[in-house]
């Protein structure tokens, strides 16, 4: 037999599996029994989807409903003025269909139907240009966005594009095994909040992965203080990867938040790309919020052992105006690897909290600027005014008239820190003696535990800077290596 007819033979059986492939998924399509809402009655979106959804719970078996492309609204659109409640045991398929919340309206796009006893096994599968439309024309409301789920166990979302909303997006609460992935937001910065991702405690178990687009806030949050229907509780086990983010209001790509009583433990990102139009004041990653809420008062900070095990790895920034990462609770057990940011803002800054057990490994910092006044930008001086939320406990320090280093601690006790494999790049321009510096513990800090192995600082003003006064022990540094330093280790 020759090469050209068993080429063909080959060709052929492929075809031929493949067209069995897809015949045998078309006839499960058809075994699943889809409640297309289109072929229901009703003289409004909502109408005919919850007739849709009324006859798929009372036929045997999983409640499979689906909404195509063609609405009865104008250009094909779902124009809903009421959330869509679904029930346990149901997959909803948005088949290229565009939802979308009416003017005027304050009401969730989607939301499960018993909040009160949970519900589970609830899947949202988008097809094709399935859209979320959360109409961010309407009030803005923090947390009135697109999609709310309460109470659900067993939750799977995915294939859908978001925006613009009035408020977060997604909130995610009092939920456990949960899959999001492919996601692509839309945020057109109408308005503050416009977030993607919240999980809200209490949860557990959740996967996020495959996340882009442009946000208008926070892109993901990992929060056990900021219930909206419940009180909030502990987060345990969160794992977020492969996200491309374009911020254009300043705010972070990942959030996490935990309160006294309502731990936060075991968040792992990696492989994140963050993007910017506006610049970016606010921190990269913020590990905490320092603010309050009317709704959650009084509300205290957790203890370490309650905000702990976060890594953070494999992420680029190519361009930041303010602070990469910032301390704003409390943590214990923070990882921060594989980091590579250009930034105006410090890489690292504790913001006056305890942090047990900090490992910064193979990050590379160019910082960019003109420090140090570029080292605090405008959102963090009004912060320190309390012109941008009420703080939990004021700070203590004025970092606006003493900047910090480009990794800093002040006016708390830090355990443990680890800097290893990192380089410390200046490419900006400075006419400060002193600044930029590399590494800088302020005299009101508490250090028991600092190693630096294997670090290169260049073009710095100051290398490290232990400020006299400062009560450190187990200080040790091998292998630092200084190129254009003018002074290298202060004490």
């Amino acid at each position: 037999m020759g090469t050209k007819t068993t080429v063909f033979r080959t060709m052929v059986i492929r075809v031929l599996a493949i067209s069995f492939c897809v015949l045998s998924y078309a006839q499960g399509i058809q075994d699943q029994n889809i409640k297309w809402a289109s072929q229901y009655p009703g003289t409004s979106a909502n109408e005919k989807i919850d007739n849709a959804i009324k006859s798929a719970v009372e036929t045997q078996g999983n409640n499979v409903i689906g909404i195509g492309p063609n609405g009865p609204d104008e250009n094909g659109i779902w124009l809903l003025d009421e959330s869509i409640k679904l029930p346990s045991n149901t997959t909803l398929i948005l088949a290229g269909a565009h939802l979308k919340m009416a003017t005027g309206v304050k009401a969730l796009l989607l939301e499960n139907e018993d909040t009160a006893n949970g519900n589970t096994d609830i899947h949202i599968v988008g097809w094709g240009q399935a859209i979320l439309d959360g109409n961010a024309s309407r009030e803005p409301e923090r947390t009135g966005g697109a999609v709310h789920f309460y109470n659900v166990k067993n939750l799977t979302i995915k294939g859908l594009q978001i925006g613009a909303t009035a408020g977060w997006a997604f909130t995610l609460e009092k939920v456990s095994n949960v899959h999001v992935n492919n996601l692509n937001f839309f945020q057109g910065n109408e308005h503050p909040w416009q977030d993607g991702i919240h999980i809200v405690g209490p949860a557990n178990s959740v996967v996020i992965d495959n996340i882009t687009g442009t946000f208008g806030d926070d892109v993901v949050v990992v929060d056990s203080a900021m219930g909206r229907i419940g009180q909030g509780g502990a987060v345990q086990g969160v794992t977020i990867s492969n996200v491309v983010a374009t911020n254009i209001w300043g705010a972070a790509i990942l959030r996490t938040i935990a309160a006294k009583g309502k731990p936060v433990e075991g968040v792992y990102c990696t492989n994140m790309t963050f993007l910017t139009k506006e610049g970016g004041t606010d921190a990269a990653i913020k590990i905490g919020w320092d603010g309050r809420l009317k709704e959650i008062d009084p509300w205290e900070h957790p203890l370490p052992e309650e905000h702990k095990n976060i890594v953070i790895e494999n992420l680029y920034i190519p361009h930041w105006e303010g602070p990469i990462v910032t301390v704003q609770n409390p943590v214990k057990n923070l990882t921060l690897k594989n980091i590579s940011a250009r930034h105006k803002g410090p890489f690292f800054y504790n913001l006056e909290h305890t942090v047990d057990g900090l490992t910064i490994d193979n990050c590379h910092s160019t910082l960019i600027g003109n420090p140090p006044k570029t080292m605090v930008s405008n959102f963090y001086r009004a912060l320190t005014a309390n012109k941008v939320y009420p703080l939990i406990t004021p700070y203590k320090g004025d970092f606006i008239n003493d900047p910090p280093g480009t990794i800093a601690f002040d006016h708390a006790l830090v355990n443990d820190l680890t800097i290893t494999n990192t380089t410390f790049d200046f490419k900006g321009v400075t006419s400060s003696e002193m600044y930029p510096i590399a590494v800088r513990i302020y005299k009101t800090a508490i250090v028991d535990g600092l190693y630096l192995n294997n670090v290169r600082i260049k073009n710095y003003s100051t290398g490290i800077q232990i400020d006299k006064g400062t009560s450190i022990k187990n200080f040790e540094y091998s292998n630092i290596r200084f190129s254009e330093v003018a002074h290298q280790i202060k004490k």
